[in-house]
């Protein structure tokens, strides 16, 4: 009887073990977004390229770009990891936006601030020629 016992316990810890490694392999760790921009202190009107690096987000990616005051190309939804910012006609913080949505629904955020910053005239020379 006691064997039988012994053995029913060892079955359930063996159970309740092989449950738990089973439902903690479904859960892949939580998907990381890296964003950087070519450029984080781009001039008025300046185009840089912004690029998303992703781990354990899963497959199927689809990305929504956006920023607070510039532009992005592409805007709308795309598998692309990367665009094009075009800063805004002002100096100060822009914040550039990437939401990633995998194949099973699941939405990641992301984002990077840069500052536009104004553009340094260039000094022309003008030659002078003396009388």
């Amino acid at each position: 009887m006691k064997q039988k016992q012994t053995w029913r316990l060892f079955l359930f810890y063996w159970l309740t073990l092989s449950l738990s490694l089973m439902v903690s392999s479904c859960n892949p760790p939580d998907c990381s977004i890296k964003l950087s921009a070519a450029k984080l202190n781009p001039t008025m009107g300046e185009r840089t390229h912004v690029v998303a690096t992703l781990e354990n987000c899963g497959t199927g990616l689809t990305f929504v770009w956006s920023a607070d005051n510039g532009a992005v190309d592409p805007a709308e939804r795309t598998s692309q990891s990367s665009v094009v910012y075009t800063a805004p006609d002002f100096a100060g913080p822009d914040t550039i936006h990437v939401e990633v949505r995998n194949s099973d629904g699941k939405v990641f955020p992301g984002q990077v601030t840069v500052t536009v910053v104004t553009a340094t005239p260039t000094p022309t020379f003008t030659p002078t020629i003396p009388p």
